[in-house]
């Protein structure tokens, strides 16, 4: 017999409750199949992994341009353009300048001579370029993540797995006897 609850009443006759007047091919057994109920929620969760990237700063450096001093000695070759007077023994008396000359000297008069000038100059001997530049590379982490699953036990016969797209009814569809054990 069916329970009021399960919300099927399946009325029988006296006869077909003891199994009178039908054969066994006519005996029918009667099986409620309900709807599942949602009896609790259980939520399963899993660990991902998120991914930052926080800059922190490196070695610093510092640049500085200064000017390193030192003597050199440098060889440079001067020149004079000179007039060379020689006074002959046997002629009279030379004045330059209002000085007598000896007979038989030579004396140097300097027309032009050359003085060194010594000037510094700055050349450009380097070009150095400075930049800054983001250099990526890829680094592996390793992590150890953990995720909830569910562990079901009991008899075998009380678990069905439910097919993708597979929905259960919300109620058991109604039951009914066939015509011919209706009496």
């Amino acid at each position: 017999m069916s329970r009021p609850e399960d919300g099927v009443d399946l009325k029988k006759s006296p006869q077909a409750e003891q199994g009178r007047g039908l054969d066994e091919a006519q005996q029918v057994t009667i099986r409620e199949v309900r709807a599942p109920r949602e009896v609790a929620n259980l939520t399963l969760y899993e660990e991902r992994a998120q991914v930052a990237v926080e800059r922190v700063s490196g070695r610093q450096i510092t640049l500085q341009k200064r000017v390193i001093e030192e003597e050199v000695q440098i060889p440079v070759t001067l020149r004079r353009e000179v007039l060379e007077l020689t006074t002959a023994l046997e002629g009279g008396t030379v004045k330059l300048n209002g000085e007598l000359l000896e007979p038989g000297k030579t004396y140097q008069i300097t027309l032009t001579e050359e003085r060194p000038v010594v000037a510094r100059e700055v050349y450009a001997v380097e070009q150095v370029e400075i930049r800054k530049e983001w250099i990526s590379e890829v680094h592996q982490q390793t992590l150890t993540l953990g995720r909830e699953v569910l562990d079901i036990g009991g008899a075998a016969d009380l678990i069905r797995e439910q097919q993708a797209g597979e929905r259960l009814p919300e109620t058991a569809p109604p039951f009914e006897l066939p015509d011919d054990l209706k009496s």
